[in-house]
């Protein structure tokens, strides 16, 4: 049975995986599938004039998307924008105080998009906060007295539900870009126990990952993620250490 803390942390780690995806995923709605030449990574860099900031984009569904070149990127995205959406606009409604607060996430309505506006980027930062259970204590006002808490703290059931579906979407995005991550089963981490995750990726070379983070004292660095990672060049130094030869056909030849 999956504990609370293991809830949050996996709940919070998918979240972070789609905001970090979801720029390779809009650039893979401009690229036809299997294009071979440029990769989405590059493609958008290609075209003078468009813009690159991801996170000032409007919303997918608050925008037109005439004669996308990847129909299979376009409903990954559209489908997980909604769901993280939805869910922000769902949470609002049981868990935030009554407020001109600006940490309040406002619902869409006739009147307009709410905090849809700012985008998924912010609506997935929105959700971490609750996951975190941030934000539900009384505040200290200047007058010493205290205000009510901005939010409720999330319900048992409720982060059951966000874990589930926040996996699912995450597992989705990297499906659809073909990026695949898969523990490695009964080999921990030599330096700490860890849970080691391979990454693979068309086109570039595989790396794996410790879960523990920066407590883990392998002598690798982190990736923006906090984990320490061996990247291709380091892998041979961790089969040697874990004693696993069958890992390396696992981890196979490079394709850098």
């Amino acid at each position: 049975m999956t504990t609370t803390a293991t809830a949050r942390r996996e709940t919070v780690e998918a979240l972070r995986s789609i905001r970090e995806r979801w720029a390779e995923l809009l650039l893979a709605i401009e690229t036809p599938p299997e294009a071979g030449w440029p990769p989405p990574q590059l493609s958008q860099l290609m075209r003078a004039g468009d813009e690159l900031l991801v996170e000032d984009r409007a919303p997918l569904v608050l925008r037109e998307h005439p004669a996308p070149l990847n129909l299979g990127a376009l409903d990954t995205a559209l489908a997980v924008e909604a769901g993280i959406f939805d869910r922000c606009d769902f949470l609002a409604g049981y868990q935030q105080a009554e407020g001109d607060d600006p940490r309040r996430w406002h619902t869409m309505s006739e009147h307009g998009p709410g905090s849809r506006a700012h985008g998924l980027h912010w609506a997935c930062v929105w959700l971490e906060g609750r996951v975190l259970d941030e934000d539900t204590a009384p505040e200290e006002q200047l007058d010493g007295t205290y205000a009510p808490a901005p939010f409720l703290p999330l319900s048992e059931f409720l982060l059951a539900e966000l874990h589930t579906v926040t996996r699912a979407w995450a597992r989705r995005i990297l499906r659809t870009l073909g990026v695949r991550d898969t523990p490695v089963p009964d080999h921990p981490c030599p330096w700490c126990a860890g849970e080691l995750t391979l990454h693979t990726a068309p086109g570039d070379a595989p790396s794996i990952t410790c879960a523990t983070g920066p407590a883990c004292t392998a002598p690798v660095d982190l990736d923006r993620r906090g984990r320490r990672v061996w990247e291709w060049g380091d892998l041979i130094d961790l089969i040697g250490a874990l004693g696993a030869g069958e890992l390396l056909g696992r981890v196979g030849p490079s394709t850098s």
